[in-house]
């Protein structure tokens, strides 16, 4: 089973790749062949996969509900090693933060933050309050990172992470050094957004230094420490790669869930 791992966790991020070119160009991809082929080729990977019954493979291509089931009873088969995969790359984010001495760092509640924090920092009220934030340390939960490129000139990029209950837009915006939003963007970036709504998303503590950028006084992420993601947490991003719609008008995604699947299942299945 172990053939499959590294096939299969490699193959998100070209998965992802496929989602936005697809968003551009939903003709990108040749469809030489048909989307009831593609389907049975998907369900001939997931039988491989999880050893689905003939009836369940049946099932998987006759009914989108054994579609489905065919797509869960396959991820929890690679769940787990997945899982341990992932930790790794988060462990790769954290090491990042090793040279920050993290223990001078006060930890402040999310309401005090919101209470003192402005993104811009430019009216004096503000820098004093942002001045507050310096030396201070946050638990964040839902933390996302910017989807297109930042701007290479930028001395700042942004991330996002939830205000549930402090303020109307729910969600925070903080600003976070593009050295280590480009390291997160990179290994991380569509996992956090696929999780976000999956026992909490990405989640650890931040680090922020006020900082100045121009004119402004801005408390900026320079440390972080993500915590382990769960098999949960796996489950829901390669549910969020791999489960088509079914949906009328959907059939161009649809196909490419499935396209993405065969390639992702078949590259390293044993015995194939």
């Amino acid at each position: 089973m172990s053939k499959i791992i590294l096939p299969v966790f490699v193959f998100l991020g070209l998965s992802i790749w496929v989602y936005i070119s697809l968003t551009h160009d939903e003709h990108a991809h040749s469809h030489s062949v048909s989307e009831e082929s593609l389907r049975e080729r998907a369900c001939d990977a997931m039988e491989r996969t999880a050893g689905l019954t003939s009836q369940e493979t049946e099932a998987c291509v006759t009914q989108e509900a054994g579609y489905i089931a065919a797509l869960d009873a396959s991820i929890e088969v690679i769940a787990k090693p997945i899982t341990k995969s992932l930790a790794s790359t988060v462990a790769k984010i954290n090491d990042a933060s090793k040279h920050v001495d993290l223990a001078q760092f006060k930890p402040v509640s999310l309401e005090y933050f919101v209470a003192h924090h402005s993104p811009i920092g430019i009216v004096p009220e503000d820098k004093i309050n942002n001045q507050k934030l310096d030396f201070s340390r946050l638990t964040v939960s839902g933390l996302r990172t910017e989807i297109g490129d930042p701007d290479p000139i930028a001395d700042l990029s942004y991330i996002w992470v939830d205000a549930a209950g402090f303020q109307d837009e729910k969600s925070l915006m903080i600003a976070i050094t593009p050295d280590l939003n480009k390291l997160i963007k990179d290994e991380m970036s569509f996992t956090c957004y696929d999780i976000q709504n999956t026992q909490g998303g990405c989640q650890g503590e931040i680090y922020l230094r006020t900082r100045k950028d121009g004119i402004s006084l801005i408390p900026t992420v320079v440390a972080l420490r993500l915590k382990t993601l769960s098999q949960e947490q796996s489950k829901a991003t390669l549910k969020a790669i791999f489960e088509p719609s079914f949906e009328e008008g959907r059939g161009s995604d649809d196909a490419r869930r499935m396209r993405d699947l065969v390639g992702a299942f078949s590259a390293g299945i044993p015995g194939s």
